[in-house]
């Protein structure tokens, strides 16, 4: 049980220091959260999570303690099994559903519970069905299983969906708008700057996001050129809206990666300002918030081309010289 806490620290201290860890687990989580409670009284803001709770979370929540309460067997694992949703619906509460990391482990330990619930259920109803009717058998639960899966596939799976699946048409270029939640996120404008990317760099070169979209570095097989990804961490303002004096600290040291990294290419991201953002304000107006970085990117870099929401700048070659 100690072992992962024990790895994870001494990780911590072998490539960053401990002091890296105290940040993202002490510092950096309070800020976060002070920015998610909206300003509201504690147990009223919880009060309103609460009411947003969805019937089917609700009802698996109480699927585990009944499967508990109605037997014996397996107590330990389904009490694991419990408390593990709990905690996923805990991480919903806080963070809410706007993101899949919060709900999709709760989707998996649901599924697990569901799981249970069926095989206990055909287990109790076959002995019954076999007294009641000696020459009646229920099929093989797996028969049985298939036959459930089958009666959902109307509600559930689409044509249009099922035909992408099976021409492959999922992995050519998207189509216009074909995932889109603008003002903050278009996929097909991220696939387009990441292949612009692409076609300009090798994968020796670093890029430098600026704005919430980590998504391209992956389409665009390219890594970033500090550990900030996102500009979440560098702007994030709680309180009475002065920086903490980590987050300082971690301008200095963004500023310093990317100089010494000197990324071709810079991507501003213009999007219509997360819920998280000072004043909810976009990315490339955040830009006047972090005045070092601005500074940087105007001595070095040039405004190449638009993309959608991005603002790509090239390296200047006499920013290359020196």
């Amino acid at each position: 049980m100690a072992l992962p806490a024990a790895l994870t620290l001494a990780l911590y201290a072998r490539l960053g220091g401990l002091d890296e860890l105290w940040e993202a687990c002490v510092s950096y989580q309070p800020i976060y959260g002070s920015v998610l409670s909206h300003g509201e009284p504690f147990l009223l803001d919880w009060f309103h999570r609460l009411r947003s709770l969805g019937t089917n979370s609700a009802a698996m929540a109480c699927l585990g303690p009944a499967l508990w309460l109605l037997g014996p067997r397996d107590r330990r694992a389904l009490e694991m099994l419990t408390f593990g949703y709990f905690g996923c619906v805990f991480a919903v509460l806080v963070q809410g559903t706007f993101a899949g990391y919060h709900y999709l482990p709760g989707l998996g330990l649901g599924a697990i519970l569901l799981g249970v619930a069926f095989a206990r259920a055909l287990a109790w109803l076959e002995p019954r069905v076999a007294r009641a009717s000696p020459r009646l058998r229920l099929p093989k639960p797996w028969l049985v299983a298939l036959a459930v899966i089958a009666l959902a596939v109307p509600v559930y799976v689409r044509v249009e969906p099922l035909r992408r699946l099976m021409s492959g048409s999922f992995l050519r270029p998207p189509t216009p708008a074909e995932y889109s939640n603008l003002p903050f996120f278009d996929f097909t404008e991220s696939w387009r700057a990441a292949d612009y990317i692409r076609a300009r760099t090798t994968r020796a070169d670093a890029i430098q996001i600026w704005g919430y979209e980590s998504l391209t570095y992956f389409l665009a097989d390219r890594r970033a050129a500090s550990r900030f990804q996102t500009t979440t961490p560098l702007v994030l303002r709680s309180g009475g809206g002065a920086l903490h004096p980590i987050q300082r600290r971690w301008r200095i040291e963004f500023i310093e990666r990317v100089s010494s990294a000197a990324p071709p290419f810079v991507l501003v991201v213009r999007d219509g300002g997360w819920w998280w953002a000072p004043g909810k304000r976009g990315s490339d107006e955040l830009l006047d918030d972090f005045p070092e970085f601005r500074r940087l990117l105007g001595e070095s870099y040039e405004r190449d081309v638009e993309i959608g929401r991005f603002v790509i700048y090239r390296r200047r070659a006499t920013a290359l010289i020196h």
